[in-house]
């Protein structure tokens, strides 16, 4: 059980303290696309349970680190393609170094697009 603020209305000063269950936190993470447009607009996540229980998890540790490790992924992606695209005599631009190109796409690859295993373990 968790328990999230709220404000009375948009206005309001005053604070009403809520228990959320599992069903709320459900309904949070099933919206979260929503709810994370939402809060990227300046909807105030104690403008309702849901908004509230999705800003929570946004801002958890573990949210964090999943954050960070896919940035520093798609950076290392973009950065070897950088490389691929800008080495004049790199493996884009020699003729028989085709086996050694496609290694590197796929590299690159795996590196912007996150693979079923690389979701299921965020």
């Amino acid at each position: 059980m968790t328990l999230v603020l709220l404000t009375r209305g948009p206005e309001s000063r005053f604070l009403e303290v809520r228990r959320s269950g599992g069903w709320a936190r459900l309904r949070a993470q099933a919206r979260a696309f929503k709810l994370d447009r939402a809060l990227a607009g300046g909807t105030r996540p104690d403008a309702g349970p849901s908004l509230g229980l999705r800003a929570h998890a946004l801002i958890s540790a573990i949210h964090r680190r999943q954050l960070a490790g896919e940035l520093r992924r798609v950076t290392c992606g973009v950065a070897h393609l950088e490389i691929l695209l800008r080495d004049g005599v790199g493996h884009l631009y020699g003729k028989t170094a085709t086996t050694r190109l496609r290694q590197a796409l796929r590299e690159i690859i795996h590196a912007l697009v996150p693979s079923p295993v690389d979701e299921a373990d965020a």
